[in-house]
């Protein structure tokens, strides 16, 4: 809100006279009577009559252009204080505290810049939802490369790391528009395409007599919808699957990654085995699942080329231009990565050595 109010008490200073109109309409309370000399206010000044202010219409129409312009102004100033003193009071006493109202009681010091109230904003986010740390970034319009990024909070909390510009956060479900990229670009490697059967797919890749997942049909389902399932279905959430939220790996996932097929298996703790509902392709359903399959068509066909997934990952980002981009198969800490925690967690930690780990499967989150 001090940021608001920083950024508001600068545009009204700047508003033009079409601008200046545009807010009374928007500002002035109640019913306008429509008078005669309110028309005759509108028709000099070019804007709406404006209650308040202490002087009375009479007074004002007497006022020439500027000075009633000011006026209209700090009227404006003085309604969006009021209504920004209201928003403060709501929040304290949601928040139940008091250093907010009083920091903004006192307004702003005369250095007070928008940088500070986006720190500030930032600390409050932290504070609020129980988080390690955060990034903003801002880009410009006229050269989106410069990329302006501020930074709160700690990236480790075990290390004391701070967040940085560089540090690295999963991308949560944003990371699905890449792994479909992604995959869309490994199909041909192994002949198939979109429209390629997901079951034919994977019996092609199968390599050891471990690679035995293949998609099945929930029970009373017609066996014969999992066969119907195509990488477009995957990739468009159209699959037949139950809507699903994949849980967080913990600590363990550090040591021991599982693979997206022992997740599909329900082979790790809280996942299950993942099925076919009803028939691909007749209607959307959102659902975390669809896309682990996405990810086990990558790793099979990346050991198909002798590659890592990681590995082909980074080279198809990098040939987009995104070169700190990657999929992390790996639950464990990597430099510049910042590690995940369980909001509740946080909030409940009283050191760090308390804390779960929290991390996802690449292509979901």
């Amino acid at each position: 809100l001090l940021f608001t109010w920083h950024r508001a008490r600068r545009v009204i200073a700047s508003l033009d006279a079409r601008e200046v109109r545009d807010a009374v309409e928007h500002a002035r309370e109640g019913a306008v009577s429509g008078s005669a000399a309110e028309r005759s206010y509108e028709r000099r000044f070019g804007f709406p009559y404006l209650t308040g202010g202490g002087d009375d219409l009479a007074v004002r129409l007497e006022r020439t252009y500027d000075v009633e312009v000011a006026a209209v102004r700090e009227m404006l100033r003085q309604r969006t204080a009021a209504r920004l003193e209201q928003m403060v009071a709501t929040y304290e006493r949601e928040r139940g505290g008091e250093q907010f109202t009083k920091e903004f009681r006192g307004w702003l010091p005369s250095d007070f810049s928008a940088e500070d109230g986006l720190r500030w904003a930032m600390r409050g986010v932290l504070e609020r939802y129980n988080l390690a740390g955060m990034q903003v970034g801002f880009f410009s319009r006229a050269d989106p490369a410069a990329v302006q990024t501020y930074c709160e909070g700690l990236a480790n909390m075990q290390t004391g790391e701070p967040v940085k510009p560089w540090t690295r956060f999963q991308l949560s479900a944003i990371s699905k528009a890449f792994g479909a990229a992604l995959v869309l670009s490994l199909l041909p490697y192994v002949g198939a395409t979109e429209y390629s059967r997901v079951n034919d797919v994977l019996d092609g890749l199968r390599r050891l007599p471990s690679d035995s997942f293949r998609l099945t049909a929930a029970p009373g389902v017609p066996p014969e919808y999992a066969d119907e399932v195509q990488v477009k279905h995957l990739l468009s959430h159209t699959a037949g699957m139950e809507a699903y939220d994949a849980p967080g790996l913990g600590a363990e996932a550090q040591f021991r990654t599982p693979s997206a097929e022992q997740l599909l298996s329900g082979e790790y703790p809280g996942y299950q085995r993942t099925v076919i509902s009803w028939r691909p392709g007749t209607h959307y359903q959102y659902s975390e699942a669809s896309f682990l399959v996405a990810q086990l068509l990558a790793e099979r066909i990346a050991i198909s080329m002798n590659r890592s997934l990681p590995d082909l990952a980074r080279s198809f980002f990098k040939a987009l231009g995104l070169d700190d981009l990657s999929f992390g198969t790996s639950g464990g800490v990597e430099e510049g990565r910042a590690v995940g925690y369980l909001p509740a967690d946080l909030a409940a930690a009283r050191t760090w050595r308390s804390l779960q780990w929290l991390w996802y499967p690449p292509f979901v989150a």
